[in-house]
């Protein structure tokens, strides 16, 4: 019997059409619809026919099969049931395998946590083995900025200590290394390497690997304006000098990154959360990101505006919105490529006419900001979509779910309203102000909610 799986209805299996399957020479699958699936396996002996429930993780955004067990031993009636109890699971937003996940991944860590006690003993356990096992066991699971917390601290720590003994690291080791940053007057930097090598110290305490903690207690290296919390927000012009600057043929950006820059402006979502964006989490005019990828683990929906999904461009047969220029478009591009564009366009070298960069006297290169405005982050757009609805009185609890915030435990257990409505209210009165701001209209905007009352 040949089953037609694309036209395939809820419910369209019988045990009559199941037994009348053959055992098929490559394995197959066989849909019941709602998730339900039956996989037919070449196997020589024993069982061949397997129940899945196949779904989109809440947790990873990854296609996910939970195996059911076999058929006959469990009936098509009993699969239906645990099917139907996993896609209630689902609308609440639990993902059926995260306790096997999470059970597997505790039995690696603790497996990985003898096999570093045995290392520890036998005193071979250098600064770069600490700093790999760190990386694999929590800095990738709970980080979302692992990859910058990587490449720091293999740049500047391990680039210098990676081939010593952990148990001979003194305080005195990442006061040299922050010391010499501070001379390339990098003071924000410094911050950094001194809080991700204590922080990675600190694990290795937790889990008894050193018993001490060389770093605990020492102060970071700068304490200043450039290290307080960030406040930058680009203003009215800015926003349009920015904007019209992203069209320069004479800029080192490709047009991808011009795209997700535009983007983050325009839907106040994270950096990270927009050039990780897959075609896959966009239907229609909404956007919805999985916990897996944004930072309160939750899934977050948001609403595109018109001048959004012009930017985003048609998304049948695509996967990444921006992928990577290496390999075959598998992974986004990297998470620092917005703001390397950023710094890069706003330190460009000038170049004579030969080509070479223009040099001043004493050999420093002669630099332009090809932006035309000071310099700020690829977060700092975010910051001023942020800025820019509240300018516009969208109201603070509306704002604090656009953006996605972490709210009042209480409100988050028993406020389940979905705040559709007033986030596309939101997207589309930060649109009309950027267009208003693009075309250098002083106009006021009104939320279409406010118009419409008006009328």
């Amino acid at each position: 019997m040949v089953i037609n799986m694309a036209n395939q209805k809820s419910n369209s299996l019988t045990d009559k059409t199941i037994q009348s399957l053959k055992k098929p020479v490559t394995k197959k699958w066989v849909r019941d619809g709602g998730g339900l699936s039956l996989c037919l396996t070449p196997a020589v002996k024993g069982t061949w026919r397997h129940w899945y429930y196949i779904y989109t993780s809440p947790e990873t955004g990854k296609k996910t099969y939970k195996p059911l067990g076999s058929y006959p031993d469990v009936s098509l009636s009993a699969a239906r049931t645990e099917a139907a109890m996993l896609r209630a699971s689902l609308l609440t937003g639990v993902d059926p395998l995260a306790k096997e996940r999470r059970a597997a991944d505790e039995r690696r860590e603790a497996d990985q946590k003898k096999k570093l006690a045995a290392e520890l003993e036998a005193q071979e356990l250098t600064v770069s083995d600490l700093f790999d096992d760190y990386l694999k066991l929590y800095a990738i699971k709970q980080l979302k900025s692992w990859e910058k917390v990587k490449r720091t601290l293999e740049k500047e720590v391990i680039a210098v200590l990676g081939n010593r003994k952990v148990k001979t690291i003194v305080a005195v080791d990442l006061t040299k290394i922050t010391s010499q940053i501070m001379k390339r007057d990098a003071q924000v930097q410094a911050n950094r390497v001194h809080a991700y090598t204590a922080a990675m110290f600190s694990w290795a305490l937790d889990r008894q690997l050193i018993q001490i903690n060389p770093f605990k207690g020492l102060k970071k290296p700068f304490k200043g304006e450039k290290d307080q919390h960030r406040e930058r927000a680009l203003s009215y012009e800015e926003i349009a000098v920015f904007w019209t600057a992203l069209e320069r043929k004479d800029l080192a950006m490709t047009t991808g990154v011009k795209a997700a820059l535009k983007l983050v402006l325009l839907t106040a979502q994270r950096p990270g959360e927009v050039i990780g964006m897959h075609s896959s989490e966009i239907e229609g005019s909404w956007w919805t990101i999985p916990g897996g990828r944004t930072k309160n683990k939750k899934t977050h929906r948001v609403y595109l505006s018109q001048t959004a999904l012009a930017l985003i461009g048609a998304t049948e047969g695509k996967g990444y919105i921006f992928p990577s220029p290496v390999g075959k478009g598998e992974k986004p591009i990297a998470e620092n490529a917005l703001n390397f564009s950023l710094r890069r366009n706003m330190s460009a070298p000038v170049l004579n006419d030969a080509g070479p960069p223009t040099l001043l006297e004493d050999g420093t290169p002669v630099t332009e900001n090809k932006l035309g405005v000071e310099p700020f982050t690829p977060h700092d757009l975010r910051r001023t979509a942020a800025t820019l609805l509240a300018k516009e009185k969208i109201p603070y609890e509306h704002r604090e779910r656009v953006l996605n915030h972490t709210l009042d435990r209480l409100d988050d257990v028993y406020n389940q309203h979905d705040f559709d409505d007033e986030k596309q209210v939101a997207a589309e009165t930060l649109e009309r102000r950027i267009r208003a701001i693009l075309s250098g209209s002083d106009a006021k905007v009104i939320p279409i909610s406010s118009a419409k009352k008006a009328a």
